[in-house]
């Protein structure tokens, strides 16, 4: 997985495909692509609620 994770940060582009569902991840089922995509896009609101909570 994290071999997957690095890659999408190399690769933004497949990141960005992969969000609009143009693209998939060998070996990847869609509960682990959804939580992918959670930590990458996600990020910003995870950190507010944290600081404001």
């Amino acid at each position: 997985m994290l071999e997957i994770i690095q890659f999408l940060m190399d690769n933004q582009d497949v990141l960005h495909k992969l969000q609009e569902g143009t693209v998939s991840l060998i070996g990847v089922d869609a509960d682990e692509t959804k939580a992918i995509l959670e930590v990458f896009f996600d990020v910003q609101n995870t950190v507010k609620d944290y600081y404001w909570n």
